[in-house]
């Protein structure tokens, strides 16, 4: 989500709480990873507190670009530290992300890394898709406090030409459509035809609305297309198609 992040103690409070009730039955974001060990998965939401407790690191497959010469996959290792006696005797999560890419036959060289911050100690990546050109790398960032319902979602662009990345400032853009103080459930869902960025937002649940005491800015889920360049962001259709371009390939050697 995104536009508003509030952390309150009543918020941290429901969250511990689910938490301690809820563990043993909650799945996993990947099937069978046992504590300290490496699996294929969902590399957006990663938590040591995932059954079973413990670090655990957890990989995506390759995502090759359309003209097959480049390949990406994302790792990301959720760490427990000691554990908070303040926070139900859990341990506390430390995570850390990392991008990879290869180049023809090169071996893979890491091209971007985000470590924990003590109050956002929560941070994944989700490759979404190249472009059709092969130029740029599409990802979902998401980070968040274990502790709370304080979560954002954002866009990074790779350019593998120039090696540089584009992040967006979704909160500033997004203000430009709403006057009102609201936030967003928002993801990354692709390219369009015209090459800009889709993404779709859903409203607040009403829990939601309450725990972080902020209304939604939308009723109903709303697509928008982004343009890079300008960073403009404009309302589309429900119905617009997203694009597939890349090929998920299971991880190469690294």
């Amino acid at each position: 989500m995104f536009f508003v992040r509030s952390s309150t103690s009543l918020g941290s409070f429901l969250a511990l709480a689910m938490t301690a009730n809820l563990l043993a039955q909650a799945p996993a974001a990947t099937k069978s990873l046992a504590s300290g060990s490496t699996a294929l998965g969902n590399t957006s939401m990663v938590s040591c507190l995932d059954p079973p407790l413990g670090t655990k690191t957890v990989r995506s497959d390759g995502l090759v670009a359309p003209d097959g010469k480049t390949q990406a996959y994302v790792e990301v290792e959720s760490r427990a530290i000691a554990p908070d006696k303040t926070i139900l005797n859990l341990p506390r999560c430390a995570n850390t992300s990392r991008l990879s890419l290869r180049e023809g036959s090169v071996n893979y060289r890491l091209i971007y890394l985000e470590s924990p911050f003590d109050q956002e100690a929560g941070n994944g990546l989700r490759l979404v898709d190249w472009s059709a050109d092969s130029r740029r790398l599409l990802i979902e960032r998401a980070r968040w406090q274990f502790e709370t319902e304080d979560e954002t979602h954002g866009v990074l662009l790779y350019d593998a030409h120039t090696g540089l990345f584009q992040e967006p400032d979704l909160d500033h853009i997004t203000r430009k459509l709403f006057d009102a103080k609201c936030a967003l459930n928002t993801h990354v869902l692709g390219f369009a035809a015209d090459g800009k960025i889709l993404l779709e937002a859903h409203p607040l649940t009403p829990e939601e609305e309450e725990v972080q005491a902020v209304q939604s800015c939308v009723k109903k889920a709303t697509r928008w297309k982004l343009a890079p360049a300008s960073e403009k962001l404009e309302p589309v259709e429900s119905a617009t198609p997203v694009q597939k371009y890349g090929k998920v390939h299971p991880p190469e050697a690294k």
